[in-house]
């Protein structure tokens, strides 16, 4: 009796709001996820420009090089958009027809897995 009696007497300023409800709880860790899945992307991107850079450098110096498979991985592991801007700013791996087309199906098929991630009918599976 006491105890709901002290608790009802607390006036408005001393109470803590319920900000962690579930449908804010879900929010807050899907915003994380999000951060997560941005500064990955960049990460990833970053990484992939440098590397197409730096193979055109050793290419124009006639060093060892990159191999092109590595280069497919960092752009299938998300670093496409990067790999495209690479290949644009150092005019590189431009000549190579299996390569650019395995680079645009790799961009192509995230494009799409984006597309649908963003979509209403994916979000509800979750």
């Amino acid at each position: 009796m006491k105890f709901s009696f002290f608790f009802s007497r607390w006036p408005e300023s001393v109470k803590i709001p319920s900000v962690f409800s579930l449908g804010q709880a879900v929010l807050i860790g899907y915003a994380a996820l999000m951060w997560i899945a941005i500064s990955y992307l960049w990460v990833i991107n970053t990484l992939t420009l440098l590397a197409f850079g730096w193979d055109k450098l050793r290419a124009r110096r006639k060093r060892g090089r990159i191999k092109e498979r590595r280069l497919l991985w960092l752009a299938a592991l998300g670093g496409s958009p990067g790999a495209l801007v690479g290949r644009w700013i150092f005019r590189h791996k431009s000549r190579k027809g299996r390569f650019s087309l395995w680079l645009f199906g790799w961009f192509v098929a995230q494009v799409l897995m984006v597309c649908l991630i963003a979509s209403k009918d994916f979000r509800g599976l979750f």
